[in-house]
């Protein structure tokens, strides 16, 4: 038996990559669950894969893997999950650096990689050629 249209989006269903839903009568599409872990463990294997990488080809690795994901998403209700994977990279670049330099304190590590913007506090950037991750246009909000 095949449902009706309303009592699908009522309860949601995913398709390519994003989750239609109606949250109290407006529909919401949002990346899917899905999408958001299989985005996360991308990112997670190519950082274990860059363990012995240098920051600025671990930024030139990342960098389009993030900015295609982010791309994608833009057009649907996204910024929850761009707060969300902002602060799993995070972690999984804070492990990166400390895996690096284990007998280093948090303030060296965080001198040495992330640096001051005009956006943002912590900028995962090289201060050398300013290799920096992709941000958002200014008139959204920025990620990583």
């Amino acid at each position: 038996m095949i449902k009706p249209l309303s009592q699908t989006l009522n309860e949601g269903f995913d398709f390519l990559g994003w989750n239609f839903r109606k949250y109290n009568g407006k529909l919401l599409i949002k990346p899917s669950k899905k999408s958001i872990k299989r985005f996360t463990e991308t990112i997670s294997q190519t950082i274990k894969k860059g363990m012995a990488w240098s920051q600025e080809v671990l930024i030139a690795k990342l960098n389009p893997i993030i900015r295609g994901w982010t791309n994608y998403h833009n057009s649907v209700v996204s910024s929850d999950a761009f707060q969300i994977l902002d602060h799993r990279i995070w972690k999984l670049l804070w492990t990166w650096a400390k895996r690096r330099h284990p007998n280093k304190s948090k303030d060296w590590i965080v001198n040495k990689y992330w640096k001051r913007s005009t956006s943002r506090r912590w900028n995962f950037r090289t201060e050398r050629n300013g290799y920096c991750f992709f941000q958002k246009p200014e008139s959204t909000d920025t990620f990583l």
